[in-house]
């Protein structure tokens, strides 16, 4: 719908949405509350596969009660306009990193600091166990939203066109990157382009970019072997988190009752996908040396002054909300206590 005017956009959108409840509706007897949630990403992705995880919790955990409708990436509505459809109610819940949102979302940054947690082990206790969920919670709330859960969405790496053996070899390469992502790159002295996740594939094909930054298991489900021909070890993310949410106005509209249940089934997704990340990442890697892409790791030392020059945005993201700063203290706690063995 390029060039359709905002509002007029919008009435499409709903519009859309109607056509689309009333297809589907052969799936929602004996539910009280159908909720549509927009998935950024393709429905044969892992992403789809758990949100399709999600829906069956909530159905479980609500009775039946509950029934979540996915629509996903390019269904109805395109990445960039999801998060305010989400605030606006025209959608009840959305699946995707909260950092395509960061122009707005200032809580959304730390989540993608590199090099923070080290596995979905980790990343999972900060979140139910270390206070990252209800720092999120509030966060949230700020933009009449309600945060679900982060879930654990596999270990991201550098995915190239070009070979990479030191830091050098970034310096004017174009790749795709938001926000903290976007900083890493900029340090590493690359060029970072701004792209949604259905977009990369056609712009590595076409060499509008020459990399990204992306979860291993993408490089055979979304056949990323054609189009990349470099892995870059270590991962910057392990994993990285993807965040769920509802609108303020739909949650306040369920019972508690059943504002616990749609709680615990996120929380069962997020531990599900969490023991899920291993076998996803093997999976990529294997499928990387099926079809003959290397995979190139990094010395100690270039690993270690990469993790060094990315530290300066700690403190840059900590300083963007008092929220900010809280998660990002929490996670630094929580390291140096793995670190030290306390």
């Amino acid at each position: 719908m390029q060039g359709v005017p905002g509002k007029k956009r919008l009435v499409l959108v709903v519009v859309g949405l109607l056509l689309a409840m009333m297809a589907a509706g052969g799936q929602v007897w004996g539910a009280e509350k159908t909720l549509r949630f927009q998935v950024n990403y393709p429905g044969t992705s892992y992403g789809g596969e758990c949100m399709r995880y999600f829906a069956d919790q909530v159905a479980k955990e609500t009775g039946g009660k509950v029934e979540i409708q996915l629509f996903y990436a390019g269904q109805i509505l395109n990445t960039k306009e999801a998060f305010t459809a989400l605030q606006k109610g025209m959608i009840n819940g959305m699946y995707s990193a909260l950092l395509y949102y960061g122009g707005v979302v200032k809580e959304a940054h730390w989540e993608w600091l590199p090099f923070t947690w080290e596995t979905s082990e980790q990343a999972l206790d900060l979140f139910l166990n270390q206070g990252l969920m209800e720092v999120m919670k509030e966060a949230m709330l700020q933009y009449d939203v309600v945060y679900l859960g982060a879930i654990p969405m596999g270990t991201l790496c550098f995915l190239t066109k070009f070979p990479v053996e030191k830091m050098a070899d970034f310096t004017g390469k174009k790749i795709r990157a938001s926000g903290p992502q976007a900083s890493t790159v900029k340090l590493l002295g690359g060029t970072p382009v701004s792209l949604a996740a259905e977009e990369q594939y056609t712009s590595l094909q076409r060499g509008t970019i020459e990399g990204t930054i992306y979860p291993l298991y993408t490089i055979g489900v979304y056949k990323f072997y054609e189009v990349i021909d470099y892995v870059v070890m270590p991962g910057v993310y392990s994993p990285c988190v993807i965040d769920l949410t509802m609108n303020a106005n739909t949650w306040n509209g369920l019972s508690k009752e059943l504002q616990e249940a749609v709680s615990r089934a996120a929380v069962n997704t997020m531990k599900w996908t969490g023991s899920q990340n291993q076998k996803w990442d093997e999976e990529g890697l294997a499928v990387t040396r099926e079809k003959k892409v290397q995979i190139t790791t990094l010395s100690a030392d270039e690993a270690e002054q990469l993790r060094a020059a990315t530290k300066p945005m700690w403190d840059e993201v900590a300083g963007r909300s008092a929220l900010s700063g809280k998660a990002v203290g929490i996670i630094v706690d929580y390291m140096k206590s793995k670190k030290t063995g306390n």
